[in-house]
């Protein structure tokens, strides 16, 4: 937190409580490589995730890493847990990652992949070379501006491939 240069690399975190396997706040210069993050529980109230860029963040790079099954096992609203869940943060850029859950398509412990939350004017988001499976409602979802989605791999997901909406009030992508 509040750090000019994080790097993360070649670690795993597994089976344990988490409402963020990783959690990055108020940082310039986050770096994940090379990581396996899975079977992580947490509050779905929460925004349980592998990985959760908080607000004030910026200049976040996550890639060659895979992230599975990281959300509240007793959870009813799938919606409110994802692999990667960012808010309000700038320079985001996720690529070479493969984010999946292994349960069943109808259980409700599967949520989104990759979400975008409370946008942030003037941020980017970037989502490149990235491969999704199994994931509920969307793979990947974003409600800022400045959003490049591309050269992914969506599979045997539910609902949407990508969804663009507003992910959580306060509305502040456009204020």
């Amino acid at each position: 937190a509040g750090s000019d240069y994080i790097l993360l690399e070649n670690v795993t975190i597994h089976g344990g409580w988490s409402n963020g396997g990783v959690a990055v706040s108020s940082s310039t210069g986050f770096e994940m490589r090379n990581v396996i993050l899975r079977d992580l529980d947490g509050e779905e109230n929460d925004n349980a995730s592998c990985i959760r860029l908080d607000p004030a963040s910026a200049d976040a790079y996550v890639h060659h890493s895979t992230m599975y099954d990281c959300y509240d096992t007793t959870g009813t609203d799938p919606q409110n847990h994802r692999l990667i869940t960012v808010f309000e943060s700038d320079g985001i850029r996720i690529s070479d990652v493969v984010l999946y859950f292994t349960s069943s398509l109808t259980t409700t412990q599967r949520g989104p992949c990759l979400g975008q939350k409370h946008g942030l004017v003037g941020g980017s988001f970037t989502v490149e070379r990235s491969f999704f499976y199994h994931c509920n409602h969307y793979a990947v979802g974003s409600n800022g501006p400045n959003t490049t989605i591309s050269n992914n791999i969506v599979a045997e997901g539910e609902d949407y491939a990508f969804k663009f909406q507003d992910f959580g009030a306060p509305f502040n992508s456009f204020a």
